[in-house]
């Protein structure tokens, strides 16, 4: 999917900004100082309402898109999307973009299951994509050859697809969000960070600014790590903000 329409985010702590396709949080490296090198998180993949405009099977649909990342302007990321046609479709997926999404089949999820993604440089050549049904207990992991280096900052994501208004999912809370530094193989720990308060925080309008249309919002991050996003509307949107 694609990096957040609006200008990047200077090194300072901010509360809340404005973009016209991401809603969620973000952790800057420069906000650690340390850099990025595995990111994880969960959430319950909401239902859709059906969408009769477009065919059942088309993926060229309204999406409600949920996953964590690591990068800026190339990012290595994986989720589950809700896919709002006639008959909508729940699937996971796995990218690094700007290369194409990659949607499997395994493990397959459905409205209210819990979704867990975790993602990692696996080498200088390599990404790592672990996707899970925590409610089946079916998992997958895919290492796919890295075709483009990441910028360091973390992010917990609902995306809406550019040229497609955003459908309405209801809420979902992300939750199991943390971030690693340093070593995560071979000898030595890594760091682990609990998302916390200290974050960027990412609301969608229709016009990349507060005096828009609220399409999707987010609350603060909570005491266990935890935050919820919210539908607000479908309508109108902007793809050039």
């Amino acid at each position: 999917w694609v990096p957040a329409g609006t200008e990047s985010c200077p090194n300072v702590f901010h509360t809340t900004d404005y973009s016209g396709n991401w809603t969620g949080i973000e952790v800057p490296e420069s906000y650690v100082n340390q850099s990025i090198n595995f990111v994880n998180g969960g959430w319950t993949q909401p239902a859709v309402q059906g969408d009769s405009n477009y065919p059942a099977g088309d993926y060229n649909s309204p999406i409600a898109s949920f996953w964590v990342g690591i990068g800026d302007s190339d990012i290595i990321q994986a989720g589950a999307d809700s896919i709002d046609n006639a008959s909508p479709i729940y699937e996971f997926w796995w990218e690094n973009y700007p290369s194409g999404s990659h949607y499997e089949s395994t493990p397959a999820i459905t409205p209210g299951q819990s979704a867990y993604v975790s993602i990692s440089p696996y080498s200088s050549t390599q990404d790592q994509y672990y996707l899970e049904n925590y409610t089946t207990g079916s998992y997958h992991t895919y290492v796919e050859t890295n075709t483009h280096p990441v910028d360091s900052s973390a992010e917990w994501i609902n995306e809406r697809i550019l040229s497609y208004p955003l459908p309405d999912f209801g809420s979902t809370e992300f939750h199991d969000s943390q971030q690693f530094y340093g070593n995560t193989g071979g000898s030595g720990s890594p760091t682990i960070y609990q998302l916390n308060g200290n974050n960027f925080r990412w609301d969608m309008t229709s016009n990349c600014s507060s005096s828009g249309t609220p399409l999707s919002s987010a609350t603060s991050v909570n005491s266990n790590g935890n935050f919820s996003v919210t539908w607000d509307h479908d309508r109108p949107f902007s793809d050039t903000c």
